[in-house]
């Protein structure tokens, strides 16, 4: 039937983190800008990204990135990320994933050693490497704290002390030891519920502001952690967008952990420190701070101090598909589901 779209995608995962890197087929972006193009994803074409993401041919927890050009002459691949909501800002685990993508399929010469890549996505131009063995670095943008020991009421009344990190997009911070219990005793729903509940509680009254006016001051997920703040080894639970749940560790997480935990003086410049995932028990990201830097952010006299921060993983494949969606089919032309 040529009245079918196909749309051909790669399937990979960093740590449990899946992602699907759509290649073709879906519908052409004309904006001149990386921006626009993210733009037009959510105004023009917000059907398409539920159809790619959900159900049937997905679930709630699916990551995606569509392959698209960039306007920087230095970039070796252009990407917008989607989630169960909208489009995303940034994502360490799919970077990390597109990085040895990016050598595999040519988008840059392979060199013996390590082959740097330039990824752009919408948090910027992001340098990633690839070694020899297929494992890969990237390197975050500007991380920095927003705010400390804000405190949130829940609903049930009960008071939680919360942090606010940027890297790459906002996150809110909290430490699952305040609360007296364990973490890895608790049931999933009620974590995801948990997380949604401060993402939306800090969206309403936490000030945020960055220095590049392009980029949306929300926040954009929930990192419950063990707040074990000095050790090696510590767990992070992701809840994000519309409830999605990180299956890894997150490099977006281990740079936000790592940022809180050098400006806390628990970490040195240069020590590496390891994350798990909460959910996944076999999945871990490297991460470590390998420079300071100051940012200049609008309205305010004062700079702010900043890291750069290193993240480590490798990507996996696991898959290649066709997707195909027919144009009377009712359900994949309204989106797709979610249960």
């Amino acid at each position: 039937m040529s009245d079918r779209l196909k749309i051909a995608t790669t399937e990979m995962h960093t740590g449990g983190g899946a992602v699907r890197i759509v290649e073709s087929g879906f519908p052409k972006l004309t904006s001149s800008s990386l921006m626009g193009k993210r733009r037009e994803v959510l105004e023009k074409h917000d059907a398409m990204r539920k159809c790619i993401l959900a159900e049937p041919r997905g679930h709630t927890d699916l990551y995606g990135a569509i392959l698209v050009e960039s306007e920087l002459e230095d970039a070796d691949m252009g990407v917008i990320f989607i989630h169960n909501k909208g489009v995303g800002m940034m994502c360490g685990h799919a970077i990390i994933a597109l990085a040895r993508y990016a050598v595999d399929k040519g988008f840059v010469t392979k060199t013996n050693d390590k082959t740097k890549v330039r990824i752009h996505c919408p948090a910027g131009l992001i340098e990633a490497v690839v070694y020899s063995d297929y494992t890969a670095s990237l390197t975050f943008p500007s991380t920095f704290i927003v705010a400390c020991d804000v405190d949130l009421e829940l609903s049930a009344g009960r008071h939680v002390q919360v942090d606010v990190v940027y890297c790459g997009v906002f996150y809110v911070l909290l430490a699952w030891n305040q609360l007296k219990d364990d973490i890895d005793k608790k049931e999933l729903s009620d974590l995801v519920e948990l997380g949604n509940e401060i993402m939306v509680l800090a969206n309403t009254s936490i000030k945020l502001s960055h220095p590049d006016p392009e980029v949306k001051c929300f926040i954009s997920g929930t990192l419950i952690h063990d707040g074990d703040d000095e050790g090696d080894d510590s767990k992070n639970l992701l809840v994000f967008a519309d409830k999605q749940v990180e299956r890894s560790a997150g490099g977006t997480c281990v740079a936000a952990r790592l940022a809180k935990q050098f400006f806390q003086n628990n970490v040195e410049l240069m020590e590496e420190r390891r994350f798990h995932s909460a959910v996944v028990s076999q999945s871990v990201l490297k991460g470590r701070v390998v420079a300071e830097t100051t940012l200049k952010l609008p309205g305010e006299d004062n700079s702010r101090q900043a890291v750069k921060v290193e993240i480590f993983g490798k990507g996996y494949y696991t898959g290649e598909s066709s997707l195909i969606i027919e144009p009377d089919d009712s359900i994949s032309m309204a989106g797709g589901f979610y249960l």
